[in-house]
């Protein structure tokens, strides 16, 4: 348990994916592969089973897909998975030059 003064944590960010960049990839794929907006929020809810509202926050760059989510969408998108793989922290690659 912290003290209300608490702790800082520093991690080294140098190579790492920013939030954006991740939010964008994931909705340029989901976008890319599935179409419109309202077939790929509906689709991509299928997948996943989360509720259409998250689908389209997460095509409208609001919120990424998190743990089990982004594994759904890594087995039924092809297109989600190789950004993934591509942009993976081992080889550092921002998210927009996987997209070109």
């Amino acid at each position: 348990m912290f003290h209300k003064k608490g702790s800082l944590f520093h991690r080294e960010c140098e190579g790492l994916v920013s939030a954006s960049e991740y939010r964008k990839a994931i909705s340029s794929a989901l976008s890319q592969e599935l179409g419109g907006a309202g077939r790929a929020a509906k689709e991509t809810a299928r997948w996943t089973g989360a509720s259409e509202r998250t689908a389209k926050n997460w095509i409208s760059q609001t919120y990424g897909p998190t743990g089990e989510n982004l594994i759904e969408l890594m087995r039924h998108s092809d297109t989600v998975l190789d950004i993934v793989w591509s942009c993976h922290v081992l080889v550092p690659v921002s998210f927009e030059q996987c997209l070109l």
